[in-house]
Formats: structure tokens, C-alpha cells, sequence
């Protein structure tokens, strides 16, 4: 609830001079692109720092970094990993059968190919002699492959089982109102909009945050503590405010049914 005054920014607009032949058209700080002028979630802010620090900082956190990659790259990206590990102990094992021997029975890069990926896949080796003479070297990269092989799968199954149940998609059938209004009650000013589940299962427990975000000018004032005209009001850009919640009540923990 709010009182006599409000500053909430619903959106921006670019202005372009006459002379540019690109024609005018409104920015806002989120989008309202998806059906029913509902918001996918994007925020037109950019973040124009790219040094090495910043990427040194991404990097720390390379699990969350991949997880908010579009879906096709993080499959692309695991299965060059997949692939370069299994093209690795190809080598190794066409390196052993030259120099060691150990009854590999590989005569080419292929054959070791296809050594490799029968390792890291566990189908079976058809192999003439299945204990590789009893070579130490052969045992070692066996075992080493077998581990890469499990942890790659581990990291296949916990990347996508979170990238499939990131709560944004669970999000996308959560709708608001297309316009807020502002209403007087008993000579109280309210800024009301409504939102629905369009799902035939029920939210319980859902909470509500509302944030205004708004210009805040300040005027000039003089010594003497009166209103400086001739100075121009000094002006802080994107200032966030929480909001109080009237229905529901943000003091109950602005939880609400979604039905």
C-alpha cells in the first residue's frame, strides 16, 4: 500500500534523432515478450565488463556457468567432452599395443577407436586373450577410462536433471494481468494487479515480492535551507523499493493459493 505518491518505472523509451532511419520503439527494463504479453524472464541490462577478472570469477563457479547455458550448448559441450575422452585412451591404448604388446590385438588408430569406446561404454571386449597378458599398463588405463566414464556420467545426469527442472519453466504458466491500475479506497491510493495458474494443479504456499523501481530526484537547497531554482535537480537512476503487499499480507509472509 501506498500513500498521495508513486514512482514506479513500467518502462523505458529510447528516443532516436530524426536523422536515423531506425524507427522509435519502447525498451523495457523486463521483457513482456512471451504469449499474453507474459515476460520471459529477460532483464535489458547489459553488463559491459569482460576482463580477465570477470572471467576468473565465472570460472570459480564453472557448474552454475554451464547450468545457464542455452540446452543444446551444455549437450554440445558434453559430448566434445565425451568424445575427446574416448579419442585420449585411444591413444594410450594404440601407444601400448606397439610398445607392450599385452594382446591387444590393435593394429590401427580405428581399432583402437574402437577399443576405447567398447571401454567406456562396457559392451564387451572381443578380444582374443581378455587379461591383456597380465600387463600392468593396460590394467591402469582400463581403470582410469572406467572412472572418467562414470564421472562424465554423473556430470551428464546432474547437469540435465537441473537444467530440466530449473523453476523458470515451472514459471511460464504463472501469469499477471496485462495492466495494473491505481485505485482509490477510502481515500487510499492502491496499485493493484492480479495473477493466476493457469495449470490445473494448485500453488500452495506461494509467496508474492513486489519491488518499484523508480528515478529519485532530489531538489537543490541552499544555505539557507530554501529551494535553490537556479541549480538543476540532481537525479539517482534506478532506485529499488520493496513494496508493502496489502492482499496478500506481506506481514503473513505474502503467501497466497494459485488455483
Amino acid at each position: 500500500r501506498s500513500k498521495k505518491r508513486f514512482g514506479f518505472l513500467l518502462g523505458l523509451r529510447a528516443w532516436r534523432s530524426k536523422a536515423e532511419p531506425m524507427p522509435q520503439r519502447s525498451q523495457r527494463l523486463i521483457d513482456r515478450s512471451s504469449h499474453f504479453q507474459q515476460s520471459f524472464g529477460r532483464w535489458n541490462i547489459g553488463r559491459n565488463t569482460k576482463d580477465e577478472g570477470m572471467r576468473k570469477l565465472f570460472s570459480n563457479d564453472w557448474f552454475h556457468t554451464v547450468l545457464h547455458m542455452t540446452t543444446w550448448k551444455v549437450l554440445g559441450a558434453l559430448f566434445l567432452t565425451y568424445l575427446a575422452v574416448v579419442t585420449v585412451f585411444a591413444a594410450l591404448y594404440l601407444a601400448i599395443a606397439r610398445f607392450d604388446g599385452c594382446n591387444l590385438g590393435i593394429v590401427d588408430y580405428r581399432e583402437a577407436y574402437y577399443f576405447s569406446l567398447e571401454t567406456m561404454t562396457t559392451v564387451g571386449f572381443g578380444t582374443q586373450d581378455v587379461f591383456f597378458g597380465r600387463c600392468w599398463s593396460v590394467m591402469v588405463i582400463i581403470t582410469a577410462q572406467a572412472c572418467s566414464g562414470l564421472l562424465i556420467d554423473a556430470l551428464l545426469i546432474g547437469l540435465l536433471f537441473a537444467r530440466l527442472g530449473r523453476p523458470q519453466t515451472r514459471a511460464s504458466t504463472v501469469v499477471f494481468s496485462d495492466k495494473a491500475v491505481l485505485r482509490r479506497i477510502r481515500g487510499e491510493y492502491y496499485f493493484m494487479f492480479q495473477v493466476a495458474e493457469l495449470r490445473k494443479h494448485q500453488l500452495l504456499e506461494t509467496h508474492v515480492r513486489c519491488y518499484a523501481v523508480r528515478h529519485h530526484r532530489t531538489l537543490p537547497i541552499d544555505a539557507n535551507g530554501a529551494l535553490d531554482e537556479s541549480q538543476p535537480p540532481e537525479t539517482v537512476h534506478y532506485q529499488t523499493h520493496n513494496m508493502r503487499l496489502q492482499h496478500p499480507d506481506d506481514e503473513l509472509g505474502g503467501s497466497m493459493l494459485l488455483v
